[in-house]
């Protein structure tokens, strides 16, 4: 039988794998596909940092990048004694769990609507994934079609599930549990940075994308999603017709910012609240 310690490395080595495959992956799948669109354009260059800056205003970029550190994190610390360790393994767990189910949401929703609603995927809108048939990414001869469902099993199934067996496994929420409010608000921290990440790319790095493109839905788009584009006040597409005012931005800002503070609250008590009884039950460690 495998002990404890061997399965704690192995899931920590598996969950870096996976988000680090995901994110090559998804890298050469990107520059190919943008290279072909748009010969051009040589943002999409995986040589290019401010390709990278803007790829992880990418959710389930983000959550490798925040998971990077925390599989590093946890190589060396084993024990969860501390209040920090609980709260890093919760805010990581949230970051999968939710990149996973936001992918999988999108991918139903545009099945069912045969390709017609599709908001939460880059999944193509003309020709669907069978116009990536023919596009080869320049990685193991795969060609973007294979890529874009390799990475995104791997990124958005396998491993937002590893992540949570080894929060069930190997975590602990008793000292989230014991100031649970205090846990709640400190939980909306990481989101926050997210969110002010992705708002100050673009004024940030200026220069390096506006000297490909002239408008903001312009490929290497200004914001990830398009509400973040009504945000600001910008056209999210081409033809875009949408008429914004201040008060609209407000109205936007106020939905982005409660609508992801109230997913990661729930996310969050609902969390501590299964670890709580499951450690009441059976209690263990590395």
């Amino acid at each position: 039988m495998l002990s404890k310690r061997f399965k704690y490395y192995s899931l920590l080595f598996s969950i870096f794998f996976f988000h680090l495959f995901s994110v090559i992956i998804c890298g050469f799948n990107d520059v190919a596909r943008e290279r072909i669109k748009h010969p051009g354009n040589f943002f999409a260059d995986l040589k290019n940092v401010s390709y990278w800056v803007w790829f992880f205003t990418w959710w389930s970029a983000w959550t490798s990048l925040i998971t990077f550190f925390w599989v590093i994190y946890r190589w060396w610390k084993k024990d969860n004694n501390s209040y920090w360790t609980q709260f890093f393994d919760l805010n990581v767990v949230i970051f999968n769990l939710s990149s996973g189910i936001i992918f999988v949401a999108g991918w139903i929703l545009d099945m069912i609507t045969f390709g017609k609603v599709n908001l939460l995927t880059n999944i193509p809108h003309k020709g669907g994934l069978e116009s990536l048939s023919k596009i080869p990414i320049g990685f193991w001869g795969l060609y973007s079609k294979q890529g874009w469902i390799i990475y995104n099993i791997t990124w958005h199934i396998i491993a937002p599930l590893l992540v949570f067996y080894f929060f069930w496994k190997f975590s602990s929420t008793s000292l989230l549990n014991k100031k649970k409010k205090t846990s709640l608000s400190a939980s909306l921290f990481s989101p926050t940075i997210y969110l002010f990440y992705v708002f100050l790319r673009p004024v940030i790095d200026y220069q390096n994308s506006y000297q490909f493109k002239t408008k903001t839905y312009d490929y290497p788009k200004d914001y990830p999603f398009s509400f973040f584009n009504r945000c600001v006040g910008k056209p999210s597409w081409k033809g875009d017709t949408y008429q914004s005012t201040l008060w609209k931005q407000i109205f936007w800002i106020i939905l982005v910012f409660g609508a992801t503070y109230l997913i990661f609250s729930l996310l969050a008590y609902y969390l501590i609240k299964w670890k709580n009884f499951q450690q009441n039950n059976n209690t263990g460690g590395v």
